[in-house]
Formats: structure tokens, sequence, C-alpha cells
């Protein structure tokens, strides 16, 4: 999946949030890609129409309010915790450290950038092969 500015309306918050993120293979198992064909064969134009590009507090935030009314329903007996969308991110990057994930493909796969001048200096990008091999740890 292409993370980019190029498009009409398209916007990233850093140049690191630029970047090709490989789609997990549980996934594609469910039918991701059967999804995104149908959306272009009934001449859906963006993969989440729901995203707005107007929207006012920018296009990501249906997906945040949905996500919060989700978990609302399903975590109705949950233990009390502040829980939010942002909360799959930092779940996935405690999930990639603890198989063992480098800091620096961590960092690429969810668009961070590196607080650490030496690895600023000295990684590379990871390719994409490399980038699903990280994400395969992971379920």
């Amino acid at each position: 999946m292409q993370i980019s500015d190029e498009g009409e309306h398209q916007k990233v918050k850093t140049d690191v949030s630029l970047r090709t993120v490989p789609v997990h293979p549980d996934l594609l198992a469910l039918g991701f890609l059967s999804w995104v064909e149908q959306a272009r064969a009934e001449g859906q134009e963006r993969l989440f129409p729901a995203a707005k590009a107007d929207a006012k507090n920018g296009q990501g935030n249906w997906i945040s309010k949905a996500f919060s009314r989700h978990l609302a329903e399903v975590g109705k007996n949950w233990p009390t915790a502040k829980r939010g969308f942002h909360s799959l991110r930092k779940t996935l990057i405690q999930e990639l450290q603890g198989a063992g994930v480098v800091s620096e493909l961590r960092a690429q796969l969810v668009g961070h950038e590196l607080d650490d001048e030496h690895h600023v200096t000295y990684s590379r990008a990871f390719t994409t092969q490399e980038k699903m091999d990280g994400l395969r740890g992971v379920s």
C-alpha cells in the first residue's frame, strides 16, 4: 500500500509518512484484494470513500470516530482504560518489538521518524520484502 501526497487532497504530516507498507498476509487471506477490486469495479476512486477530502478535522477523522464507537460496543465489559484508534499503532509497535523487529523497521512501517542521529545517518530504507517479513511476525 502506497502512502503518498501526490493525489488531489492527499497530504501527510511528515516526509517519513511517505512510504510503502505491505498488506499483512492475514488481510490478504481474508480477501482484502478482492474487496479492493470490487470497489474499483463499482467505480470508487478512493479505497475509503468515507474519508472526505474536505473533512473539517482531516480525512482520517471518520475512522477514528467509527473505531471509538466500535470499541464502546465490543468493550462494554472491559476494564476502564484509555483506548482509541491510535491504540492500534501502539499495539502494533509493541508486537513488532516483541517479535524482534528492529526499531528502524518498526519506524518505517508506521511512519515515525527515528530519534537517534546514528540511526538517521546510517540506516537505509527497507525493501518491501523486508517490511513484509517484519509484519509476518505479528497477527
